[in-house]
């Protein structure tokens, strides 16, 4: 199901090849196409930030494993070059807090169906969690 369509998404990123737009088929045909054009570099930062977080996970679960991946990732980025490999940056990240401005309330009439659904989901999810934990006497 939708851990199938997680995978379909982010396999492109982890092989270096450029992701399909489009239905669930027009990924999957997108990313065999890709296959021939895989970074190996890429590939093998991927590998290593997975191997990273399960070994971590495994041998020391007190550490913060996503942390670690992602120091080492940015580390391996500047000491290795790696994007004159071919492995892909996020780009300028902006220094500094963002200017402070008011809310644009011309978007209200477009964002307030998504953000009902938010909040039921939200309230749907602690009801559940609350009977989940609630002990038989309360």
């Amino acid at each position: 199901g939708i851990g199938l369509v997680i995978v379909v998404d982010q396999l492109p990123h982890l092989l270096g090849i450029p992701g399909g737009k489009g239905s669930f088929l027009h990924k999957v045909l997108d990313l065999f196409r890709g296959l021939p054009h895989i970074s190996v570099a890429t590939v093998a930062v991927g590998i290593a930030m997975v191997a990273t977080l399960v070994l971590l996970e495994r041998y020391c679960p007190s550490a913060p494993a996503p942390l670690v991946a992602v120091s080492l990732g940015i580390a391996a980025m500047g000491l290795f070059h790696l994007d004159d490999h071919g492995v892909a940056t996020v780009g300028h990240i902006p220094r500094g807090l963002p200017p402070l401005t008011l809310p644009d309330l011309s978007m209200t009439a477009e964002l307030w169906l998504g953000a009902l659904g938010v909040a039921l989901m939200s309230f749907t999810e602690t009801i559940a969690a609350g009977r989940a934990f609630a002990r038989d006497d309360e």
